[in-house]
């Protein structure tokens, strides 16, 4: 089942009850939950072992770029030699934001392209600045369309060095359209997006530079966390 096909599942209006089973193990668990309104986390950070700034991006939101570099600048000043940015499980979000953050992390060049149904391209490129520290991205295949632009980006542009697994594979720019009812919209996709080396990720996803597979369960148990210890080990080289 496709994340939209369970989110209209699930989703519903506020103050309604939806009955959800829950697989542990072996067991299968019904829980009956109200529907609410929820402030989702957009980003966590930590200082790792080794001066190491770790930080994990969930959604490109409205602000989700300008509280990534902030982070990344603070972090930079507590004395952090090398970063990891970790978009599991980040299915992605605004295009702008996407482009927000490639544009930190990357000396000038182009970030992505996108090309309409009539063939109409919008080029977004990178300016000079770049935050210039060792980097490397963190993916999975729930890692999807907006979180794509970045991580391909910044490995075609040679910033960062991938850990993970080929990411989902959505390479297309959607956009939400009001209908008159004032109730209802329809998602239309109106371009596929292009990276610098002219390919989509579209059904293909983004090949990590060290395949590493892991349950997801583990991710950020620094124990169980092989891919996170795999960045880390990257960082300390």
């Amino acid at each position: 089942m496709s994340s939209d096909k369970l989110v209209a599942m699930i989703t519903g209006e506020k103050g309604t009850s939806v009955k959800i089973s829950v697989a542990r193990g072996r067991d299968e668990i019904e829980v009956e939950m109200e529907r609410a309104e929820i402030q989702s986390e957009v980003i966590s950070s930590a200082v790792l072992e080794g001066n190491i700034g770790y930080v994990r991006l969930f959604t490109f939101s409205g602000k989700s770029s300008e509280k990534l570099i902030a982070e990344f600048k603070s972090l930079d000043s507590k004395g952090c030699k090398s970063f990891i940015l970790d978009l599991r499980n980040n299915g992605g979000g605004l295009l702008t934001q996407a482009v927000n953050i490639a544009d930190f992390f990357m000396p000038k060049g182009q970030i992505v392209y996108t090309q309409s149904k009539d063939g109409v391209e919008s080029v977004y490129e990178s300016d000079n600045s770049s935050f210039g520290k060792k980097l490397v991205v963190l993916v999975n295949e729930n890692t999807a369309s907006a979180s794509e632009i970045v991580s391909g980006a910044l490995k075609i542009s040679g910033v960062a060095k991938i850990v993970g697994e080929t990411t989902y594979g959505k390479g297309v720019v959607q956009s939400f359209h009001p209908l008159t009812d004032g109730n209802s919209s329809i998602k239309l996709t109106t371009a596929v997006y292009y990276l610098a080396n002219g390919e989509t990720p579209n059904g293909v996803g983004i090949k990590p530079d060290y395949e590493v597979e892991m349950d997801q369960v583990n991710i950020g148990n620094l124990e169980n966390d092989i891919q996170l210890k795999k960045a880390m080990e990257i960082c300390k080289e």
